[in-house]
């Protein structure tokens, strides 16, 4: 028995020639083969039917939620680039492995992690406890960074100006809602 006679339906790395775009339909819970038996795993789909549903590990799974929410309900219609990481190790063993990355990341406006939204809002006076406000005022629970690296951009530009706008220093530290 060869692996592709107990994954024949899902993407695995020798699947992919290049970097591939690709529309994320939904994540469900599968029942799924395994060498001892079966398990129910995530599978992502995709809205391209020539590319095959994608079972995620724990390394993909965080990295959607870092970008699109930790719900996986939410994730449709979110865009990905699946390619191959030849640095993937399993088991001390350099084998290389299926990633994901954000299509948003290549846009032109920068992208920030929490540390670098930390950062440059520290840069520009504001403190992690004024950013953290500023987040849950609009019902934010976690840092995403393509959805609030906006927010932070938009609080440092209104903090640099003065103050005077809805995202000013003193509206931030008397926890007005942006």
């Amino acid at each position: 028995m060869i692996r592709t006679d107990i994954f024949p339906e899902f993407l695995k790395k020798e699947d992919l020639q290049k970097t591939v775009r690709a529309t994320i339909t939904a994540v469900v819970k599968e029942l799924v083969s395994c060498f001892d038996g079966r398990e129910v795993k995530a599978v992502m789909h995709f809205s391209d039917a020539s590319i095959k549903p994608l079972i995620l590990n724990q390394t993909n799974w965080d990295f959607c939620a870092e970008l699109f929410g930790p719900n996986s309900d939410e994730w449709g219609g979110h865009e990905v680039e699946i390619y191959i990481e030849p640095s993937v190790v399993c088991h001390g063993a350099r084998v290389g492995g299926i990633r994901l990355r954000s299509i948003d990341c290549h846009l032109d406006a920068k992208v920030w992690t929490w540390e670098q939204a930390l950062l440059s809002a520290q840069e520009a006076g504001i403190g992690q406890e004024q950013v953290k406000a500023a987040l849950k005022s609009l019902g934010r629970k976690t840092y995403q960074m393509v959805r609030d690296t906006p927010i932070v951009q938009a609080l440092i530009d209104a903090a640099m100006v003065g103050g005077d706008g809805v995202f000013g220093r003193k509206e931030v530290e008397e926890g007005v809602p942006i």
